[in-house]
């Protein structure tokens, strides 16, 4: 394995030159979803009939799933980027044209496979708010929160085994979802923990992030993804980097 510092000194190397293509790339990732779902925003009242909390409710989930498309185009460029192969800034936008509902039932499933953790969590919390609440026994509540955080961190390592299921669609849009799943875990066992704190050792860069009231993510969020794919190539057996 290629150690995390190396994968990132990579992903600095390898964005070197090109963050004046990434940075509107990312504007256009981070704000257009948020663009297009503004006007159903506007458009509600404070007090929302059940008709229009679901045309809001279905105008959030398709959004969404765009955003993953409009994502998975975004991963294409840093795919291009890592492996030095020349790339469009329209290519922001290949994948709506190349199997797009690939991307869409990747991720489907992917939340499939977590909502068994999603429902357990939520069921501990509020069980615990509610009975802690009534005995006015405070330790139950904390009792709550804790095994919530537990069920969480398991969700979070289970996910792990899925985190490469995109860049394998982005390299082969015609591979089947479940296939790239499949592939997905077999190169994550025995890496889930690396990749882990390759995510951890971002906490820096996310508070320098929110000190420049949100402007520097502009810059931080290419240098995460970009090892995310250096990551990627490593566990894929797609590279081999040197030591310096």
């Amino acid at each position: 394995m290629t150690p995390n510092r190396e994968i990132k000194r990579i992903a600095r190397e390898n964005l070197n030159g090109h963050y004046m293509n990434f940075v509107p790339a990312q504007l256009i990732v981070s704000l257009l979803p948020s663009l297009v779902l503004l006007p159903f925003s506007l458009l509600l009242p404070g007090t929302m009939s059940l008709l229009q909390s679901l045309i809001f409710l279905l105008a959030y989930i398709i959004v969404f799933l765009l955003s993953v498309v409009l994502s998975a185009g975004y991963l294409f460029l840093h795919l291009c980027v890592a492996r030095q192969k020349a790339y469009r800034f329209a290519d922001l936008f290949r994948c709506f044209r190349e199997r797009p509902d690939s991307y869409l039932l990747g991720t489907l499933l992917l939340l499939l496979y977590l909502l068994p953790f999603i429902l357990a969590a939520a069921l501990v919390l509020g069980l615990s708010i509610v009975f802690g609440s009534q005995t006015e026994n405070p330790l139950l509540i904390v009792l709550g929160v804790i095994v919530y955080i537990v069920i969480l961190i398991f969700m979070i390592m289970f996910s792990l085994y899925y985190a490469m299921y995109l860049p394998i669609l982005v390299d082969d849009p015609n591979q089947s979802v479940r296939a790239a799943l499949k592939e997905s875990r077999r190169i994550m066992t025995g890496r889930r923990k690396q990749l882990f704190l390759l995510y951890l050792s971002f906490i820096g860069w996310y508070l320098l992030g929110l000190l420049s009231l949100a402007i520097g993510f502009l810059w931080i969020y290419p240098y995460i993804l970009q090892s995310f794919v250096v990551f990627y190539q490593d566990a894929s057996g797609q590279s081999s980097f040197a030591q310096p």
